[in-house]
């Protein structure tokens, strides 16, 4: 049985072995995988870092290396199926058999591993076991003190920067970079799409570090040449590093895409330095079919319905502009939010347009906004249509359905945003 590892965490939660939340820095994870024999040491990796487009670059990165013929595993830190390889996700047998593993070393551990740590040293364990060519490796928040920071790449992406996770990496945007920068390595490559001060501070880490820094818009860059349609993908131009790429097919929806587009290109022609065989008919195969779950997604067509796990100020922005990119002006918006993230500009950017909002919030999640809670924070800003409650998301999708199918015309489709946790495992829903 294939699994989602969203799912696989309710496992650990309640067994008092790992240690709950966010607990940063590196010397768990360097303790833990000692103890498992250091499985990260025996992996080429692609370290990914940044606020957005991480998850859309790395499933790029991905699905290029496997038309190429690689054997690629993938780890997404955020993600409704974070360890995979191929696109196969971990068997849930498999995973328990090493999240059994894991806890027993961690009953040795003075300091016990966190739950994120736990993960990620059963993602490094399980690739070296699957002898996978290469790892493209998520960072889950920042990157200085991030449990995927032990390892040591053959090249750093960092998409770029802007606010996110202020608590806990700082309040201006050069704090924010410098822990964003933390994922650079001596004499490792760095591709980035950083502007103004995050630039900056990335371009003194990497002299500090004698990095060669890649940066978009300087050395790499992309242009459209047809917009984002729902049924079609986009199509790009790449001029690169050392090739250019012309008349691009690329299945990923959104204008905020074409500069992920451009970083995963840039990486791929260090890749190719490396003497990695990528050809161009690879790079065109693998972003024609790559597909993101969960990233402006359609996950129906009649009625239309769209899935994004937009949870922050930038990515709800991008999820905002690439709507009307596409055509999307009249929707009904499913929302649940956790409450760590950042409800009020998520809520500007996308349930105040919406022609209906259904609030909701996510079971069994101690992090998730309360729906009574994210509806007195809708209601407040959206006074020109309705905000409705629902107990959960089935009761939303149901009453969406509903509302959707009594007046067809005055909708363009149904969007469910703002935590991936909402989303995981909705297709079932719809049947």
């Amino acid at each position: 049985m294939m699994m989602n590892t969203i799912d696989s965490m309710k496992a650990v939660r309640d067994d008092g072995v790992f240690q709950p939340g966010i607990v940063p820095g590196l010397s768990r994870m360097q303790e833990l995988l000692a103890l498992l024999g250091s499985p990260e040491q025996k992996l080429p990796i692609v370290h990914v870092a940044g606020t957005n487009g991480k998850g859309s670059t790395c499933m790029m990165l991905a699905s290029i290396l496997q038309a190429a013929k690689y054997r690629v595993g993938r780890y997404l830190s955020d993600a409704v199926v974070s360890i995979a390889v191929n696109d196969v996700p971990i068997e849930e047998k498999a995973y328990q058999a090493y999240q059994e593993k894991i806890a027993t070393l961690a009953l040795s551990m003075q300091d016990r591993p966190t739950q994120f740590e736990s993960k990620t040293a059963i993602a490094f364990q399980y690739f070296a076991d699957q002898s996978v060519d290469l790892v493209i490796l998520e960072t889950g928040m920042g990157g200085l003190l991030d449990a995927t920071n032990v390892v040591h790449p053959i090249l750093s992406i960092v998409t770029n920067v802007t606010e996110d996770h202020q608590d806990w990496l700082g309040d201006t945007l050069a704090e924010i970079a410098r822990h964003k920068a933390g994922i650079l390595k001596p004499q490792v490559p760095c591709v980035t799409a950083a502007k103004g001060e995050a630039l900056a501070v990335l371009t003194q880490v990497a002299l500090q570090k004698n990095c060669a820094l890649k940066v978009f818009a300087e050395h790499f860059r992309i242009v459209k040449e047809r917009s984002s349609r729902i049924d079609q993908g986009q199509r790009v131009s790449y001029f690169g590093l050392r090739n250019d790429l012309l008349g691009l097919d690329v299945a990923l929806l959104g204008e905020h895409q074409l500069e992920n587009v451009a970083v995963t290109l840039a990486g791929i022609e260090c890749l190719c330095e490396r003497g990695y065989g990528i050809d161009a008919a690879a790079i065109r195969h693998g972003l024609q079919c790559v597909r993101f779950p969960y990233r402006l997604d359609v996950l129906a067509k009649n009625p239309l319905i769209l899935a994004d796990g937009a949870h922050n100020k930038a990515s709800a922005a991008s999820l905002a502009l690439s709507l009307r990119q596409v055509h999307i002006h009249r929707y009904i918006l499913i929302l649940a939010i956790m409450r760590d993230k950042a409800v009020v500009d998520v809520v500007n950017a996308l349930a105040v347009p919406a022609s209906l909002v259904i609030v909701t919030t996510i079971e069994d999640n101690e992090r998730a906004l309360s729906t009574q809670t994210l509806h007195e924070i809708v209601a407040q800003r959206c006074l020109n249509h309705e905000v409705a409650q629902a107990k959960d998301r089935v009761q939303a999708l149901s009453y969406a359905l509903e509302r959707f199918a009594q007046n067809p015309e005055a909708y363009d489709a149904i969007l469910l945003a703002g935590s991936f946790y909402l989303l995981q495992g909705i297709e079932a829903l719809l049947g």
